[in-house]
């Protein structure tokens, strides 16, 4: 099967899902496939089992109507999403992406390699271990990763506080757990929840930017997450800001958007600190609250930081717009302190730099993360996966 039919498989797929039970002529008007194809591509899911066919209740005396619905018992999928703080989510779903389980995890430390896998690997297997009814194990797993991934080789390049070491780590768990595993950068995966959940942020082209302990940048083209040359996430926290000049950075380097923008940024630049690890990073960041409150109480510091990280992100952001022309960018921020303190400064750098074409009414939105939406992504990952490579799977 070619690679443009594989991709309409996976979009055939995706507007199943979205209404639950459709019928093939309705799949052509929705997919902007043809009838031919339309007829291929579900004769091959119905086929593998992934999709079943439902006759339901004819309307008056018309005939019943054939409708196609995913086969959500046909298979369970696994999303793991290990977060900065060191915590890891695990969530065991069904094809249509309904929980059927789900942990938290602490682990240790500055976890690297070998010792990294088996660890994400003892976790899955400790989440299908507690089920209290009968399930088969996962048939695939989804991983997102906080740090640099290059997805498609299946590679770590980096998850701070380590040193950057490129690590097979997609192979080490395949090996460890017997299923296929896949790898993504965090906001990748969360970018995948956010088309899933909603449609129309599937629609064009979109920015996603997450604001948290650093900044992560995402970028979807209907749907579909869009990898550079070399298949590696985009670090939009390491571009270089006047904002930032002179100020280190975890990454070794100086000057980077987050050590001004971010929630570790603002932490950081309040205390000060020189040479930062991105563990000190971290434990400084548990005092953004404290920072957030001087800020409301006027402290003029406190209230600089704000807004320097406002109009920093915005005028970076402006750039991005500038350059890549897309239909909506959003900013999804942990903290809602954030979004309160610096969000007027960004909306206002953010209009006064982009081109005077883009300006009128461009649709960038602010929005309070929400952490139990994260493993849909990395179910998204997998389904996208799984479902574009060759052979497709056989759950029939």
């Amino acid at each position: 099967m070619s690679s443009s039919a594989v991709n309409s498989r996976l979009h055939v797929l995706n507007c199943i899902r979205r209404h639950k039970a459709i019928s093939r002529v309705e799949l052509v008007t929705e997919s902007g496939l043809s009838a031919g194809s339309i007829s291929n591509i579900t004769r091959e899911l119905v086929d593998h089992g992934i999709v079943r066919e439902i006759r339901e209740p004819a309307e008056g005396r018309g005939r019943p109507r054939l409708a196609l619905s995913i086969n959500s018992e046909a298979a369970t999928m696994a999303g793991m999403l290990l977060y900065p703080s060191g915590c890891l989510h695990v969530q065991i779903t069904n094809l249509m992406g309904d929980v059927l389980a789900e942990a938290d995890y602490p682990l240790p430390p500055a976890l690297a390699g070998g010792a990294l896998a088996d660890t994400l690997a003892e976790c899955l297997r400790s989440t299908v271990a507690n089920l209290r009814w009968d399930l088969p194990r996962p048939h695939a797993a989804g991983v997102g990763f906080f740090g640099t991934v290059q997805a498609a080789a299946g590679i770590l390049h980096w998850l701070p506080p380590a040193i950057p070491q490129a690590v097979p780590i997609q192979d080490m768990l395949e090996r460890r757990l017997g299923i296929p595993v896949f790898i993504d950068n965090q906001a990748n995966v969360i970018a995948r929840a956010e088309c899933w959940r909603t449609p129309e942020e599937g629609i064009g082209l979109r920015h996603f930017l997450q604001v948290g302990l650093d900044l992560s940048l995402a970028t979807t083209r209907d749907g579909a997450v869009l990898m550079g040359g070399r298949g590696v996430n985009p670090e939009f926290g390491h571009m270089k800001t006047s904002l930032a000049e002179g100020l280190p950075c975890w990454c070794g380097g100086s000057g980077c958007l987050g050590t001004v923008a971010s929630v570790g940024g603002i932490a950081l630049r309040d205390a000060a600190m020189a040479a930062p690890s991105h563990d000190e990073v971290h434990a400084l960041a548990a005092h953004f609250p404290e920072i957030a409150q001087r800020a409301r109480a006027g402290e003029n510091k406190a209230r600089a930081l704000f807004e320097d990280a406002g109009t920093a992100l915005g005028l970076s952001l402006a750039n991005l717009v500038n350059l890549s022309n897309p239909d909506a960018v959003r900013v999804i921020v942990e903290e809602p302190a954030w979004i309160e303190l610096a969000g007027p400064a960004l909306t206002h750098a953010f209009s006064q730099n982009l081109l005077s074409f883009l300006s009128e009414d461009f649709p960038l939105t602010l929005s309070q993360d929400d952490r139990s939406t994260h493993g849909l992504g990395a179910i998204a990952l997998v389904a996208e996966r799984l479902f574009q490579d060759e052979p497709l799977p056989h759950w029939n």
